[in-house]
């Protein structure tokens, strides 16, 4: 019998976008502060809680780790992908864009310890796998460059789920 690999998705990524007539596009970058990947540059990303679809995760983890509500966002056909040695997994992590407001107020979890909003040269030069540094080119390409297509919009909050609130 042929050994396998096994295939994980538990994680949500977002690239957040402000745009202005002065600087263009910038990215939010993030600093981590934790054990895991401490240092590193990256975009907001999280874990998927039980019972919890994609893009709600996102959205709660825009508005956990950075305090930020998107005005639009979308879902995006890219997903980044990684092995995992420690667990040897391979990690599947669907990709997200939000667009906000002129200079939002970042209110930073306590998984990041600093933040900056970034051209794309920049971005490139601090993400540190070659994985978000392709995504980040893609969705650049699609997002900023072009205009997204509707048909990968999604609402900017996630819908009340009235059967769980009469559980209560």
């Amino acid at each position: 019998m042929a050994g396998s690999i096994p295939i994980v998705c538990q994680t949500v990524s977002t690239f957040v976008f402000q745009v202005t007539r002065e600087d263009g596009a910038r990215l939010l970058l993030l600093k981590r502060a934790d054990e895991h990947l401490r240092g590193d540059w990256c975009q907001v990303a999280g874990g998927i809680e039980a019972g919890e679809i994609g893009w709600h995760a996102a959205l709660r983890i825009l508005d956990d780790e950075v305090g930020i509500a998107p005005e639009t966002f979308y879902s995006t056909d890219l997903v980044e992908q990684f092995y995992v040695p420690s667990t040897d997994r391979l990690e599947l992590v669907p990709i997200f864009v939000a667009f906000v407001a002129p200079d939002p107020k970042v209110l930073l979890g306590e998984d990041y310890c600093d933040f900056c909003w970034s051209d794309l040269a920049l971005a490139e030069s601090l993400m540190p796998f070659v994985a978000q540094r392709d995504a980040l080119r893609e969705i650049w390409r699609l997002f900023i460059n072009d205009t997204p297509s509707d048909h990968h919009r999604l609402p900017t909050e996630q819908p009340v789920d009235v059967g769980s609130l009469l559980d209560v």
